[in-house]
């Protein structure tokens, strides 16, 4: 995995068949995490095992002050994972984007460093 720590450009890395992951990061010390699994390698915990160590990464290396995750209101194993992860919802965002020609919604998740170290 390659993370860009500080600038504009999103950076992505890519790892085969399993993990692709983006790392946005701005000049206000927030990120988002974005991650999309092989359906052969889904409910094995990886994706729990990998957020877990980007979050890590983020607010305990590189010193983020936050991370937001955002996935499609439908995609109910993403909205788990951040949950599970200590990720509070922020927002539900109505009709949102349109994919296929039909609207969808959208939540959007985030976590502090002070709610990451108080996990411990």
């Amino acid at each position: 995995m390659r993370v860009a720590p500080r600038g504009p450009t999103p950076h992505r890395a890519a790892q085969p068949r399993s993990i692709r992951r983006g790392w946005p990061c701005s000049r206000v010390s927030t990120s988002g995490r974005r991650s999309v699994f092989n359906p052969d390698h889904q409910g094995k915990g990886l994706a729990t095992e990998a957020a877990r160590a980007v979050l890590r990464l983020g607010l305990e290396e590189l010193d983020l002050h936050r991370i937001v995750g955002r996935c499609n209101a439908l995609n109910t194993a993403s909205a788990k994972l951040m949950e599970r992860l200590a990720m509070r919802r922020e927002a539900h965002f109505m009709q949102s984007s349109i994919i296929k020609g039909a609207w969808h919604e959208e939540f959007v998740y985030a976590i502090l460093r002070s709610e990451w170290r108080r996990q411990d």
